[in-house]
């Protein structure tokens, strides 16, 4: 994201928010983990699921970024008991805002995992909104705002598809459950398990 990510969208003059797993931040022994980030662990690509650490995320809200909250460690938040859920949503806000003199206004579920329970102890929380990752666009709301999720094999078409402006409108329409089953089902033909960049 740094090194890549942020020259591109600095020279465009485009910000971006990153939600960080705050609890990750600076330690150097734990990655990131997830259901979509977990099949990463034993790859080449590894070393990508560490944290940034709070100096650099402090130089892309330099740089105009927003640093939201995605939890302290990154669980499945409809999993947890309600201490650990405000834990988790409470200290991750309160650390942001400790170590970067900004307010965390944002978070974003990890894995967009949430249900009711969860989206009103982010509303107890404090946060104004929170990004999901719904597969239709319903009515979005500031606790409940759809979000894209761009994995590294998403190329060409895929990524095109997934970014599009008039995908993000079907994803509203009465016709999208249909077209999210044909997605679903060319997205589950066989491929390598893990691309290289070179791939």
């Amino acid at each position: 994201m740094l090194r890549h990510g942020f020259p591109i969208l600095r020279s465009l003059a485009v910000p971006a928010t990153v939600f960080v797993a705050v609890g990750l931040v600076d330690t150097h022994e734990q990655r990131l983990r997830g259901t979509v980030i977990d099949p990463w662990q034993d790859t080449p690509h590894r070393h990508e699921l560490y944290c940034l650490s709070w100096e650099e995320l402090r130089e892309l809200a330099a740089g105009g970024w927003e640093i939201g909250a995605h939890s302290m460690t990154h669980p499945l938040l409809t999993g947890v008991d309600d201490a650990r859920l405000a834990w988790e949503l409470q200290q991750s806000k309160r650390r942001c805002e400790e170590m970067l003199g900004v307010p965390c206004r944002t978070m974003a579920y990890p894995t967009g995992d949430f249900d009711e329970r969860v989206e009103r102890a982010v509303e107890a929380a404090g946060y104004e909104a929170a990004a999901a990752l719904p597969r239709r666009f319903d009515d979005p709301h500031p606790l409940a705002w759809p979000r894209v999720s761009i994995q590294r094999r998403d190329r060409g078409l895929a990524f095109r598809v997934k970014v599009s402006p008039i995908v993000r409108a079907l994803r509203r329409s009465p016709v999208w459950p249909l077209l999210d089953e044909v997605w679903l089902r060319a997205r589950r033909r066989p491929e390598r398990a893990y691309p290289t960049a070179q791939s």
